[in-house]
């Protein structure tokens, strides 16, 4: 049985590193509960998906015809005069941070996400992701199928952002017309390279979203060829202020990289990542709040030149 369509090792067992020391008490038992409560989700889907004719399962049976790489070909920094800050829209309704007592902060209330992304694809975007755990960001299953609907017939790439914690979650990204998911290292730990074995055999990329040293150097060990480095530590909450620059250096320049965690609206800040070596950044919380001066901010960070930055430092 290949890799990536077994399920997680002992997944009823299955849980999130121990919280780091400085964890608030709060916000680790909240990522605790929200991965166990995403294993028991998954479980479901799985079971109700056993069947031999379902489209998500026979994903999971055999090695897609071809990989998709349209995600991170609409990403990567070009040689010549083509070379521009990729911008990702990261579509949600909520964040779990940035409210009252940086708890939730309630971003935008829409129905029909694909008008959303309709709209957001116009400014324009690079990519389009979708956050679908409705707990974390307000979103559902539902939004990634209007996503890829109102994305067809565009060269627009779509990300599924969701807590993935098992292949058959994986597997209805793509039958949903998904052309990425989300993966984090810290939540999946050592079962990181049975989820990107998942994503190569279902025929979407595996984005894997990363926050210290030890985690870039285990997702590049475990075949990670796509790189989301954010400046929020997923485990504790933590925002830490420009952690990106820092693990940059870490990363083979083979390997497409994204900055993400609150980048707040900042050109300096995109500058400073462009010229650190960054193919693109992910927009969410800034986006959502304010579109019309976010539509401004994407157009501002996609008019930057990069070979006008790449000699600038942080300022």
């Amino acid at each position: 049985m290949q890799r990536g369509i077994v399920l997680l090792a002992a997944a009823a067992a299955f849980q999130p590193a121990p919280p780091r020391r400085r964890t608030p008490p709060l916000q680790a038992a909240n990522l605790e509960e929200a991965v166990r409560r995403k294993l028991q989700e998954a479980q479901r889907l799985d079971a109700q998906n056993s069947g031999p004719d379902s489209d998500a399962r026979l994903r999971l049976g055999y090695v897609a015809d071809r990989g998709n790489v349209r995600f991170s070909a609409a990403l990567r920094r070009g040689d010549g005069v083509s070379r521009k800050v990729a911008v990702v829209a990261d579509i949600k309704r909520r964040s779990p941070h940035g409210g009252p007592d940086n708890g939730v902060h309630e971003l935008a209330s829409y129905s029909d996400a694909g008008r959303v992304v309709s709209d957001v694809k116009a400014w324009p975007v690079d990519a389009v992701g979708v956050s679908l755990d409705g707990e974390m960001w307000g979103g559902n299953d539902l939004d990634l199928v209007a996503a890829s609907k109102a994305l067809s017939n565009t060269t627009v790439p779509l990300l599924a952002k969701d807590l993935i914690v098992h292949p058959i979650q994986v597997a209805l990204a793509a039958e949903a017309g998904a052309d990425a998911v989300w993966l984090s290292a810290t939540i999946l730990g050592g079962a990181l390279p049975d989820l990107l074995d998942a994503c190569t055999v279902a025929g979407v990329e595996g984005c894997v979203e990363v926050h210290t040293p030890n985690e870039v150097q285990f997702a590049l060990e475990a075949g990670a060829t796509l790189l989301i480095c954010s400046d929020r530590d997923r485990a504790t909450g933590i925002l830490h202020r420009h952690q990106c620059l820092g693990l940059k250096g870490l990363i083979p320049p083979n390997v497409v990289t994204l900055a993400a965690g609150d980048l707040g609206g900042s050109l300096a800040d995109v500058r400073a990542l462009a010229a650190a070596g960054f193919d693109g950044v992910v927009l969410g919380r800034v986006l959502m709040a304010d579109p019309g001066a976010a539509r401004a901010f994407v157009e501002e960070c996609r008019a930057l030149e990069l070979d006008a930055v790449d000699q600038l430092a942080w300022g």
